[in-house]
């Protein structure tokens, strides 16, 4: 199956009822799946959601299971943490809404606004507060690129 791709950031706000508008540049993306429930879970490093495409996430928890040994207490515990908290959302057929639990967006601090972002395979989902602080300039930007990528040019 042809990887889907997600590009592109947009705002969007929680209604009265909590849904989210799914970004119409992202949405597009979902049209051409079979399946289009999204899995979300938190990131393990940073305040922020990511949404992953079923085949996505097919591919995330095989890589993760054949990385661990289930046998082991410790690896299955955080293996039952990866299982249970996430959630699977779909966003409606008309208007893009999803609704993502509450307490998933209390545990990245959204208060009203959001910022969806696009990164290729995934989605990230940003409390707009938090993505706003967390922006770099363009010069640690330049040194990390210097940095990690050895000098090569790209």
């Amino acid at each position: 199956m042809e990887q889907q791709l997600f590009v592109g950031k947009q705002s969007s706000k929680l209604d009265e009822k909590g849904r989210l508008v799914f970004p119409s540049v992202l949405k597009s993306s979902l049209a051409s799946l079979p399946q289009k429930e999204l899995i979300v879970r938190k990131d393990f490093y940073q305040d922020f959601l990511i949404l992953y495409t079923v085949e996505e996430w097919k591919k995330f928890t095989n890589d993760v299971r054949e990385r661990l040994d289930l046998f082991d207490e410790e690896q299955m515990e955080f293996w039952n943490r990866i299982m249970s908290e996430r959630a699977m959302v779909t966003p409606d057929e008309k208007a893009g809404r999803i609704l993502i639990p509450r307490e998933m967006l209390d545990e990245i601090g959204v208060d009203k606004e959001v910022v969806f972002v696009g990164a290729d395979e995934l989605v990230q989902l940003w409390a707009k507060e938090t993505y706003e602080k967390n922006r770099v300039s363009k010069d640690k930007n330049k040194e990390d690129a210097g940095r990690f990528l050895k000098g090569k040019k790209i």
